[in-house]
């Protein structure tokens, strides 16, 4: 009995082919966030999935930013963009403005949320992308 490679190494081919596209496109260009903890309620909640853009341009002013946690190197936080640089942001009876370099980030949950407000304004650098879908649970699927 004759075995027939030829369609068979094309189903392996097509396969390495469409894996290595998946991930060029989720290292370069856009990755899956799973959400916990209840700092950006009611926008998100435990358990919701997002899609994020890595590398975004000209972010602004309400965009929900992804970054690396100030306080753990391996977290990530979901937070929403309150002060960029040069802004004057109101911190509980004291004032303090952004520094160049750094952004005022807030969860949407102002009474249970660990953002700016503890930890002050965040270097850039932290930031790993801005959600751009939530698509999880698909009930509540929209663009953000």
């Amino acid at each position: 009995m004759k075995m027939k490679w030829k369609p068979a190494l094309r189903v392996v081919a097509r396969a390495v082919g469409i894996g290595c596209a998946i991930r060029v496109i989720h290292n370069e260009y856009f990755f899956l966030v799973k959400t916990n903890g209840p700092s950006m309620e009611p926008t998100f909640h435990t358990g919701d999935f997002i899609i994020g853009e890595r590398r975004p341009k000209d972010v602004t002013y309400g965009n929900i930013l992804i970054l690396r946690s100030p306080f753990d190197p391996e977290g990530y936080l979901v937070k929403r963009l309150m002060g960029l640089p040069g802004d004057i942001k109101r911190n509980g009876l004291s004032f303090t403005k952004v520094p160049e370099g750094h952004m005022w980030l807030e969860g949407d949950n102002s009474s249970n949320s660990r953002d700016s407000r503890s930890f002050g304004p965040v270097p850039q650098g932290l930031i790993t992308g801005r959600a751009l879908y939530k698509v999880w649970p698909p009930s509540e699927a929209k663009v953000l």
